[in-house]
């Protein structure tokens, strides 16, 4: 995922609250497709609310009545939907996570993760539908994860304002294909600066994830030389 992000310059006391969508939520695969949506809502402050800073806290721990699950899989993030019953299809992935092996994980295991999410502030206001995508096709009876994820939101003057976020490239592509060079998928993008925007940020979400023809062993393999 590629998303370019145009901000303008602001020149700070502070306040904090938390935003709390998804609170111990079980999270398992379905083995029948891959992939497994959950969607909440989350509310989140009014646009007229000075946000200085969004840090996400993603955590895991064994769910109550599984254990922990076994494989690394791929799990998406995104802003799905703004603004409640009127709600307008946004679709912006804005964390992504590899699931721990966590099969020898002891009942009392748990970890957080922090992600500055920041950069997508205009669009984490009012009511917010955020969707996880949990991939993967392990049994999902007896195995899971118990997942939190809290935004916690610093008010105050922000560092700079967003003015637009663009996606640039959005889907995975293969590294290391000598039949299909990744050059020949990540095409040259042209977009236009938006009135007023002093600069403009790329975020890049890369995992390096997956098992390549060959040797197999994708994210474990040295890419370097």
């Amino acid at each position: 995922m590629f998303l370019l992000t145009l901000s303008t310059v602001q020149s700070v006391a502070s306040d904090t609250l938390h935003v709390t969508p998804y609170k111990g939520e079980t999270i398992v695969t379905d083995p029948s497709k891959g992939f497994n949506f959950y969607k909440k809502w989350g509310m989140f402050p009014s646009a007229n609310v000075p946000v200085r800073k969004i840090v996400l806290h993603v955590k895991f721990e064994c769910p109550d009545s599984m254990r922990c699950a076994d494989w690394d899989y791929l799990d998406f993030i995104k802003i799905k939907r703004i603004g409640g019953v009127n709600a307008v299809d946004k679709d912006f992935e804005f964390a992504r996570i590899l699931t721990p092996y966590g099969g020898a994980f002891n009942k009392d295991w748990k970890f957080n993760w922090e992600l500055d999410v920041t950069d997508f502030s205009m669009l984490l206001r009012d009511s917010v539908e955020i969707e996880y995508n949990h991939t993967g096709y392990e049994p999902n009876k007896d195995r899971g994860w118990k997942v939190t994820l809290d935004f916690e939101i610093i008010k105050g003057t922000p560092a700079v304002i967003p003015v637009s976020i663009q996606k640039i490239y959005s889907q995975s592509f293969v590294y290391g294909d000598s039949a299909v060079s990744i050059e020949e998928k990540l095409k040259a993008v042209h977009f236009e600066k938006e009135q007023g925007a002093d600069f403009a940020k790329f975020r890049i979400y890369q995992t390096g994830h997956g098992a390549n023809e060959g040797d197999a062993c994708g994210e474990f393999c040295s890419k370097k030389g």
